[in-house]
């Protein structure tokens, strides 16, 4: 792919952040630099991910013993948590057939309920 086609793809204006504060001149450069950031930046995503994971399992074991192991249905944040308990039961069902369990639901539930739920304690 030609520089410019790449330049016009990545976007003009996120490679001006790298002409602007990295001095960036020429084309090359700042794809350079962009594919480096974007090396770097993938090198933590698995210890965002296991942060990520290690929170959500304390935040479901803590709201066991407050509210019991179903507590995703003890505690209704809004009609769209709701909906993405029931999809991350309807995935758990797909996925692990109608044993499933609780840690099942709650490893399916999104990103967006949690902000829901937080959304909810913070008011």
């Amino acid at each position: 792919m030609k520089s410019e086609n790449l330049m016009n793809t990545v976007s003009l204006a996120r490679l001006s952040y790298y002409e602007k504060y990295l001095n960036c001149i020429s084309n090359k450069e700042k794809l350079s630099a962009y594919f480096a950031y974007q090396d770097l930046s993938s090198s933590f995503f698995p210890i965002i991910q296991m942060l990520e994971i290690a929170l959500r399992n304390k935040i479901h074991h803590e709201l066991c013993e407050l509210h019991g192991e179903d507590w995703y249905d003890r505690i209704p944040v809004s009609e769209e948590s709701q909906n993405l308990v029931k999809l991350a039961k309807d995935k758990s069902l797909s996925s692990k057939g109608k044993n499933y369990t609780h840690n099942d639901v709650v490893s399916n539930l999104t990103f967006g309920f949690w902000v829901y739920l937080f959304i909810r304690f913070s008011l």
